[in-house]
């Protein structure tokens, strides 16, 4: 008897570790072919001149959008499950940008300086399950000394969106650093997730990216 006592409340342990496993954020060591190919089927933001090909601090990229360059940078992947969703965080990246004449009315609703830093990361999002939902993975943002709502996000890349069963979506999310700020990590809070009646099936959470 005493070792069906002790059986049973061994696998609840177990159970209750499980379950706990389950609901955490999963931080994982990109592989070589992870960290070359997530963003294989990405069309290029067209307001910024694509980070793709940098991963190391001073790495540039020049087009007819202007300059970007890497500040600091650090290659990392995590995975939350928020109902349906599971949404993998792509690495961590400070560019330091200087946008096309072209573009600069484009930045100034976000800053007034004609240069500027940007915090950002990619994102892949995908509807695990049976039915239509709309998701957001960016409500609000914010490091050490900043914050930003979704309004302020640089790369509109439709992110905010419905998202039908099996739907895959890609893109970045960034915002436009503080002069002279060089923060260590950037932590992002979704939206929750919503039926098609608008109500809400699972709270949105929040994950913290470190270049530490």
């Amino acid at each position: 008897m005493t070792r069906l006592v002790i059986g049973a409340l061994l696998l609840g342990v177990l159970t209750l570790a499980g379950c706990s496993e389950s609901n955490a954020v999963k931080k994982e060591t990109p592989t070589t072919a992870l960290a070359v190919n997530y963003d294989a089927d990405y069309v290029d933001n067209p307001q910024l001149t694509s980070d793709r090909t940098l991963h190391k601090v001073d790495e540039e990229a020049r087009s007819e959008l202007g300059l970007t360059r890497i500040v600091q940078a650090v290659e990392t992947q995590q995975v939350q499950q928020i109902g349906p969703m599971k949404v993998t965080f792509h690495n961590l990246k400070q560019l330091y940008v200087e946008p096309a004449y072209s573009m600069i009315d484009y930045f100034h609703v976000l800053t007034e300086r004609e240069n500027f830093d940007l915090i950002k990361t990619f994102v892949t999002i995908e509807n695990t399950g049976n039915k239509k939902v709309h998701f957001s993975p960016i409500s609000e943002a914010f490091t050490s000394d900043q914050k930003w709502n979704w309004q302020q996000e640089v790369y509109l890349d439709n992110l905010n969106a419905d998202y039908e069963p099996g739907d895959i979506k890609t893109g970045n999310i960034g915002f436009v650093l503080d002069e002279k700020s060089r923060p260590t990590a950037l932590t992002i809070r979704t939206s929750d997730v919503f039926d098609a009646t608008k109500s809400s099936i699972a709270q949105g959470q929040s994950l913290s990216l470190s270049y530490e």
